[in-house]
């Protein structure tokens, strides 16, 4: 123990967040230096274990002790801020033993968490946390950005949607099994704000000298987690086909409706006697009726690359 506390505080820190949250809090309590290292919101080792459980498959289970981690002193409040960022509504309910936060940690949750046009609720009830508690109740915290539209082989130019292209992927931006990271040495676009704390740009700097960076406000779930680069995984269905075409070499047409719909028990279910990407509550599952607003705020939130002021032809409608 001796040797081990001897070292840096950083190395400490790290070694420190591999643990799990139930072996961390034993350990923060071992010695006055580790309870002072856990207790560094600079350093923070609880970051790491605590997004790890956030984080994980949708249907595990968090470790019981995370329950109640807001009444030990040695936890960073603002690790608070990922935990109402990501974590499942019902938990945040019904389990979690919820802090005191400041207003403005609220405000920064609600922002990672919901739709801009949300914020209404704020003005109705006068405090960000009465706003936070109000959406998970009444609109419920996860929804999911739907565009339906049509797919065609068209004889002209006239019917093409280019703004549904453009919104679907974004300029420059390709489907690729790995986030690509610019040099280091590269500071033109600032810090990052999310994430693995980097700043992505597109793979063909040649052909757009826009840059990228992963969306935060709202927070993507962990099956978008790069958006609006590519996630691997299957989930992220943008790139269904290649180059300047769709699936099966067709092209969007017409308009693009854009609406919000909740996620439910059965959203991500394969529904099996239709189109491979069509899902159960697309179809006839029980949130097949339940969308949530979606103004024009939110599609500059999720889409900002988009000029919504130059759309004409066929463009993107919201519902």
């Amino acid at each position: 123990m001796n040797e081990f506390e001897s070292l840096p505080v950083e190395l400490i820190a790290e070694i420190l967040g591999e643990l799990d949250i139930t072996s961390l809090i034993t350990v923060s309590y071992l010695s006055r230096r580790l309870h002072t290292i856990a207790s560094d919101p600079s350093l923070n080792p609880w970051r790491r274990p605590i997004l790890r459980n956030l984080r994980g498959h949708p249907d595990a289970s968090y470790e019981p002790c995370l329950k109640h981690l807001s009444v030990r002193r040695n936890v960073p409040r603002h690790n608070w801020v990922e935990i109402i960022s990501l974590a499942r509504a019902e938990w945040l309910l019904y389990e979690a033993t919820l802090p005191n936060l400041k207003e403005s940690e609220w405000e920064e949750g609600f922002n990672r968490r919901f739709l801009p046009g949300w914020r209404k609720w704020k003005k109705e009830l006068g405090t960000w946390k009465e706003a936070f508690i109000k959406c998970l109740v009444v609109e419920l915290a996860d929804v999911r950005i739907i565009a339906l539209g049509v797919l065609n082989k068209p004889r002209g130019s006239t019917t093409l949607n280019y703004n549904a292209r453009i919104f679907l992927h974004p300029p420059g931006v390709e489907k690729t099994e790995t986030a690509e990271t610019p040099p280091e040495n590269n500071t033109s676009a600032g810090p990052s704000t999310v994430g693995d704390d980097s700043t992505h740009r597109s793979r063909r700097p040649a052909d757009i000298n826009q840059v990228y960076r992963n969306m935060m406000h709202p927070t993507p779930a962990r099956s978008h987690d790069n958006y609006p680069f590519y996630t691997p995984g299957g989930e992220d269905r943008r790139w269904i086909g290649s180059g300047e075409f769709e699936e099966g070499g067709m092209q969007w047409v017409g308009g693009l409706m854009l609406t919000a719909q909740i996620i439910g028990p059965h959203t991500k279910e394969a529904f099996t006697d239709g189109p491979r990407l069509q899902d159960w509550d697309l179809v006839t599952g029980s949130n097949r009726g339940q969308y949530a607003s979606l103004t024009w705020a939110d599609l500059s939130a999720i889409a900002p690359w988009l000029d919504v002021t130059k759309i004409d032809g066929p463009g993107l409608g919201i519902d």
